[in-house]
């Protein structure tokens, strides 16, 4: 179900903060790789100096600001604000005398520290630079949970209400037509299992499509499997539900888990994948032959 990904150039896996949207890119980059893909696997930081649970998926504290290679056929980055942010001012400023003395400036620093929208423009540039690259078939990015992540998405038509002609405008022009281009990009929205946090995946891929991005698919990770049909669990669990006995809040959890993928799949217009619970030290070899054995 999860098929059409690997023939896009962009992918963008988002979702609330602790669903497994990391886990889900170095699975995805795993599978494609194995089908003979160039990958980049880049996330999205503040500083670049903080722990990477993408990068642990691969054996790494972190990633570097440039590409290094992380496994076969797959290279993991982040991208940075203020990386973005150089790149475009020594593209637009010709001389690079005066593109040094700019970067070397306070002033300018502070400038796009505070200024709104600046730290999404330089990252929305920063991916740009690498979408271009061809030293790559796909860049599965791992975005900031859900309100940042619409927050970079959304950044191109809000600003190009309020901006005329010039340089920053023909970066968002060209960040929306990346956005918009359902040939080439698609986001994922990772949710977990329960009620409350697929109605706010629902949201999300509203909000995306909002700003003109296809959503690709709904990927429900932690999915637990039930080893009963529902008639029986609820059964049992009414037998258990006075009774002080370990495991019958799981099976409440499993009925429950049950009912509302249930309902998501029942009413999704896109593709819906559960992928399984699994110990963490397997996580990313039993999702990604999950994956394998559904497309």
């Amino acid at each position: 179900m999860l098929e059409g990904l690997f023939d896009k150039r962009v992918l963008l896996v988002t979702g609330k903060g602790g669903v497994g949207k990391s886990t889900l890119v170095a699975t995805l980059a795993k599978v494609a790789a194995n089908r003979r893909k160039r990958v980049l696997v880049a996330e999205v930081s503040a500083f670049g100096d903080d722990h990477s649970q993408l990068a642990a998926m691969f054996g790494l504290r972190k990633f570097g600001r440039t590409k290094m290679r992380v496994a076969e056929n797959i290279f993991g980055m982040i991208l940075l604000a203020y990386v973005g942010q150089e790149t475009f001012i020594r593209k637009t400023i010709k001389s690079k005398a005066l593109a040094k003395a700019a970067m070397r400036s306070n002033a300018l620093k502070q400038l796009l520290t505070t200024t709104p929208s600046s730290r999404e423009l330089g990252i929305l540039y920063h991916l740009l630079s690498e979408v271009k690259s061809t030293e790559h078939d796909l860049v599965i990015v791992d975005m900031p949970a859900s309100g940042h992540a619409l927050a970079i998405t959304g950044l191109p038509e809000i600003l190009l209400k309020a901006l005329g002609d010039g340089a920053v405008s023909e970066t968002l022009k060209e960040g929306q037509r990346m956005f918009c281009d359902s040939n080439k990009t698609a986001a994922v929205v990772v949710v977990l299992p329960e009620s409350l946090a697929i109605t706010e995946g629902i949201e999300l891929k509203k909000g995306l499509e909002d700003d003109g991005v296809k959503v690709g698919a709904i990927v429900v990770n932690q999915f637990i499997e039930a080893k009963l049909p529902r008639e029986q669990l609820v059964a049992l669990a009414s037998q258990l539900k006075d009774e002080d006995v370990l495991g019958a809040i799981g099976i409440g959890r499993t009925i429950a888990c049950g009912d509302a993928v249930a309902k998501l799949k029942a009413t999704s217009t896109i593709p819906v994948v559960d992928l399984p619970h699994v110990a963490f030290a397997d996580i990313v070899s039993e999702l990604t032959q999950s994956i394998e054995e559904t497309s």
